[in-house]
């Protein structure tokens, strides 16, 4: 079953991306023009380090997902460091 975030297309929606495209080794997205639906074989992760050296600027993972994502497939956990959707 694939699993991961739906991102909304925006500024911070691309950084998102390439940071999940460097965190995870096979990506698969579908881009809907407003949205881009990102799946994973198994666990999907997103690190908060990635995200910052992708923006230059620290950031808190949570608050940012807030915005740009508008759904997910999967169960979602928060942890400290990281984002996993399973």
């Amino acid at each position: 079953m694939k699993s991961g975030p739906v991102i909304r297309t925006s500024t911070m929606g691309l950084h998102v991306l390439q940071a999940l495209t460097l965190d995870n080794e096979t990506l698969n997205t579908t881009e809907h023009g407003a949205y881009t639906r990102v799946g994973v074989d198994g666990v999907c992760i997103l690190r908060s380090q990635t995200l910052e050296q992708v923006v230059g600027r620290p950031v808190i993972l949570k608050r940012e997902l807030e915005f740009v994502m508008s759904s997910f497939q999967g169960k979602i956990r928060f942890f400290a460091d990281r984002v996993e959707w399973e």
